[in-house]
């Protein structure tokens, strides 16, 4: 008997999450389909100050990429800083970013950390020495498209908008293995989530390899942090700035 009612409630379990996840979807269809009319609004370009925060440890295979990527990026050059945070590579990383500086001027800067503190550490030590009005963070192993910048930016002439995440294109493998296969359906289905919970409200995901944030959003995340370290700064974003009363956008 007992074992008996062990299963009726491990199969209800089931039944329920199953249910949820599903209830979910279907809300999820209903306000991507809903929002398919205006797919193609287009939004007046905006170009607020901007600063892209760089964490960077033992980069020096990639670092020039990431720069010359920076450099050719589409947007008024007297509107954005690039802030390198070097936290104590061993590599020539530093001296590469730093040959690059004095190339480019006041556009490219580089701060480096007195003690290896990780991703978060970088993250808010470039914060912290930025003037931007909008924070966009990335990585080194992270190429935007050109005029990635200026769509993320676009957003934010809408006063109700605090984040905005970008969309990710994982470049490796040949597209006929079935680990980029996978990855692709995965990022399909990602795609349409995100999509569909911008139209409904607010995304609930961002990611650190492209998202852009109201600095004031950014202020109180670094806040949290400090009682958390571990926590992940691009994950706490979305409930920031929803606490604060903005909507997340995906901008694929």
């Amino acid at each position: 008997m007992f074992e008996h009612v062990l299963q009726v409630a491990m199969w209800a379990s089931f039944l329920t999450i199953f249910l949820f996840y599903l209830s979910y979807f279907l809300v999820l269809y209903h306000f991507y389909k809903k929002g398919e009319n205006n797919n193609n609004k287009s939004l007046e370009l905006h170009y607020p100050y901007a600063s892209l925060i760089v964490p960077t440890y033992n980069e020096e295979k990639i670092i020039r990429k990431k720069i010359q990527n920076v450099e050719e990026l589409n947007y008024p050059k007297d509107k954005i800083e690039v802030i390198f945070v070097d936290g104590c590579s061993t590599d020539q990383t530093a001296k590469i970013i730093q040959d690059c500086t004095e190339k480019c001027g006041k556009f490219i800067k580089l701060i480096k950390q007195s003690r290896r503190g990780g991703y978060n550490t970088g993250i808010s030590e470039g914060i912290l020495n930025s003037k931007g009005e909008i924070i966009v963070v990335t990585d080194a192993g992270s190429y935007h498209h050109p005029d990635a910048l200026k769509h993320l930016a676009k957003h934010f002439k809408d006063s109700e908008v605090g984040a905005v995440t970008g969309k990710e294109i994982v470049l490796s493998g040949h597209k006929k293995e079935l680990g980029p296969k996978l990855e692709a359906v995965y990022r399909s289905f990602y795609d349409f989530m995100r999509i569909a919970e911008t139209r409904m409200d607010s995304t609930l995901d961002t990611k650190g390899e492209i998202l852009a944030i109201r600095r004031g959003v950014c202020t109180r995340v670094l806040a949290k942090l400090q009682l958390s370290p571990n926590a992940s700064f691009d994950s706490c974003v979305p409930y920031q700035a929803k606490l604060e009363g903005y909507r997340t956008i995906y901008e694929p």
